[in-house]
């Protein structure tokens, strides 16, 4: 099941980010239609073996432990990079967030990332009795980094 709500979170967070995107868009204040093949997915913070869905490896996001062995080569240029943070858990709520940042190597060992506040995106999941099964009760955009720390 929580496979299953990480890969449902992030399906969300891809139909939101296009939405929002084609909205900027059809304002005349996007620049261009999104592409997630530009964007890394860390691995960090997924469980081993997690099965991603097939709908976000359709996104045709690279998959990557950004502080893995050598990989400062290929952040020698800035790339866009998801975070998954969390599991949070308060009561009977589950709360997951992704969040985008710009990751450039300025050495072997060190990492430079600027986090961008409108590019974070918690999805809430809340536990029913009744049905014994975790609900996806709220997915929206944070405005806000201090709200991921609630």
């Amino acid at each position: 099941m929580y496979d299953e709500m990480l890969n449902k979170s992030l399906e969300k967070y891809i139909d939101d980010n296009l939405k929002e995107n084609r909205e900027r868009i059809a304002s005349g204040k996007g620049v261009g239609e999104l592409d997630f093949s530009e964007f890394y997915i860390n691995l960090e913070g997924f469980p081993d073996n997690f099965e991603f869905s097939q709908k976000i490896k359709d996104a045709v996001f690279d998959f990557i432990y950004v502080f893995g062995h050598g990989t400062y080569k290929i952040f020698k240029k800035v790339k866009p990079v998801l975070f998954l943070r969390g599991p949070y858990i308060n009561g009977n709520q589950l709360k997951f967030s992704i969040i985008a940042a710009s990751v450039r190597a300025t050495g072997r060992n060190h990492f430079y990332m600027t986090f961008d506040p409108d590019g974070s995106f918690s999805c809430i999941w809340e536990y029913s009795c009744e049905t014994g099964e975790w609900e996806l009760k709220e997915a929206d955009w944070d405005r806000n980094l201090k709200q991921l720390s609630d």
